[in-house]
């Protein structure tokens, strides 16, 4: 793909100065037009070059969602640095960690989080820190915006880096994944032309900006290409509605979580009649394949779509098309991204055979901070190797089935959890599940699954053994059932399955 652009930031400057007057974000009561934004984003710029910011240093963000976040965001691409987002829920272990590991010398970060920030060991990396919210101690946010300083344009390149993302962490210490500014570029511009986005569109942002998946997409894609933002806090799925339609959204890109709350939700006829939404976007984790439809029907003036991403091909592989999605699959590779299914020895797969998925592009990321060994960087050869189990259809189309390292590996064939667990879940009385392998003396695995009940039914596991004879095949099937309140997820809202196991090797006395 050809890009025009150098950076992310120039695209940005572009788009501010081509829709001056139009709203970029709508804050609650406040309205944030594309010139105001810009100068914000060029006076922070220039705020920090004064502290000797410059071209390659790494620049952190622990904040909550707020305008000031992405004024941050453009800023430190301005002045040629990287941006670095940090989950705000992190503790002061965790936060010394990104901080230590990826060299930080310069933060942006909420009043609300200063106490974890004070007890980080790793915080006196940074020259300055700039505070966002009331407390008067300390550089102000409001202050960088007032001074009258000069910003110095840099001059960059596409294969400058630009963000560091830190991984979610399922397994083990989180890695940050290095995009450069062409991965992001190429990105956008895919999304974009995917999605058919327009200068009218309006996104609701409220998921957590430091997910890669949120930032690039729900963020810096709007405002690439004159579209607006609709900044929401979110309590709650009738709030969400109310907002997305009094503020006019069209495009509601989201996860399974919300989702699955959405298709349960009730509808007034004044959301039904006045919402103008026109596209539902999921991403983030696979979503199941009724609640696909149901939410179709549900929101039948708009088009829902699935895609498929990770932080490490810049959010993006592929996604259905608008005229002609399957549900159930993640879509078709977006042009200029290549998909293979492959086995254990690299040996690319027939159509409708599970394998591995990989994935080649310009939107495949650099390479992990600090880490260099093959086994770990999972790109080889210019193909990312994303751990993901799936298959492409004689179409093309690509399904996810699994992750790789959740694969259950009985003595009868493999196990595919997500398969079961989609079952379990339209049983009665279940309201999610998670299946594992449980280890045996003989090196196999044997299905367990563990349930979380609905507030309205409580689940007959007798019942329950019977319903899943009639769609799987006797080794597929759990082998223990285990009811619990809730099931244990990271900051993402993915259930940590490696907590899963070990509940289980405590049971069986292992650990």
């Amino acid at each position: 793909m050809e890009i025009k652009y150098n950076c992310v930031y120039d695209l940005f400057a572009d788009s501010a100065s081509n829709h001056y007057k139009k709203t970029a974000l709508y804050c609650q009561n406040e309205k944030l037009r594309y010139d105001d934004l810009l100068s914000f984003v060029n006076r922070v710029a220039a705020f920090m070059q004064k502290f000797g910011i410059k071209k390659g240093d790494k620049v952190g963000i622990f904040m909550e969602n707020s305008w000031e976040y992405i004024v941050a965001v453009y800023a430190i691409l301005a002045t040629g640095a990287i941006v670095v987002p940090i989950d705000c829920r992190v503790k002061s272990k965790e936060l010394s960690f990104i901080l230590d590991d990826s060299n930080i010398v310069f933060l942006f970060s909420s009043d609300s989080l200063r106490n974890i920030v004070a007890k980080s060991i790793a915080i006196h990396r940074c020259k300055a820190i700039v505070w966002v919210g009331n407390d008067i101690r300390g550089i102000r946010f409001r202050q960088t915006i007032k001074e009258d300083l000069e910003f110095k344009r840099v001059d960059l390149s596409l294969e400058d880096e630009a963000f560091i993302f830190y991984t979610s962490g399922t397994q083990g210490k989180p890695k940050g994944a290095i995009l450069t500014n062409k991965n992001v570029l190429t990105s956008l511009f895919l999304v974009k032309n995917h999605i058919n986005l327009r200068e009218q569109d309006r996104v609701i942002l409220f998921l957590s900006l430091d997910h890669s998946f949120v930032l690039l997409f729900i963020t810096i894609l709007p405002l690439s290409f004159g579209a607006s933002i609709v900044l929401h806090k979110y309590s709650g799925c009738d709030d969400l509605l109310k907002d997305i339609t009094l503020k006019r959204v069209t495009i509601l890109f989201s996860v399974p979580l919300i989702y699955n709350q959405l298709v349960n939700a009730e509808i007034n006829w004044l959301i039904e009649t006045f919402n103008k939404l026109r596209l539902l976007v999921c991403g983030g984790s696979a979503i199941d394949k009724n609640i696909a439809i149901a939410l179709n029907n549900k929101f039948n003036k708009a088009k829902f779509i699935e895609g498929y991403g990770l932080t490490e091909s810049s959010a993006i592989v592929s996604a259905n098309p608008l005229n002609k999605p399957k549900f159930g699959s993640v879509g078709v590779p977006l042009n200029g991204v290549k998909v293979k299914i492959v086995d254990s020895y690299d040996v690319e797969l027939p159509s409708r055979s599970i394998g591995e998925i990989i994935v080649s592009g310009d939107n495949v990321m650099k390479c992990y901070i600090n880490i260099n060994t093959l086994d770990e960087c999972r790109v080889k050869n210019g193909w990312l190797y994303t751990g993901d189990l799936g298959y492409l259809d004689e179409d093309g189309y690509l399904y996810i089935v699994d992750r790789k390292k959740d694969l259950i590996i009985s003595k009868e064939g493999h196990i595919y959890p997500r398969e079961v667990e989609e079952i379990i879940n339209n049983f009665e009385g279940v309201k999610e599940s998670a299946v594992v392998g449980k280890e045996l003396n003989d090196g196999y695995e044997e299905p367990v699954a563990f349930l979380v009940q609905s507030s309205q039914n409580l689940i007959n596991i007798d019942n329950l053994k019977n319903y899943l004879k009639g769609f799987l095949a006797n080794y597929k099937i759990p082998k223990e059932y285990i009811v619990i309140e809730e099931l244990p997820r990271n900051n993402r809202g993915k259930v940590l399955k490696r907590e899963l196991k070990q509940m289980l090797k405590k049971q069986s006395g292992r650990v």
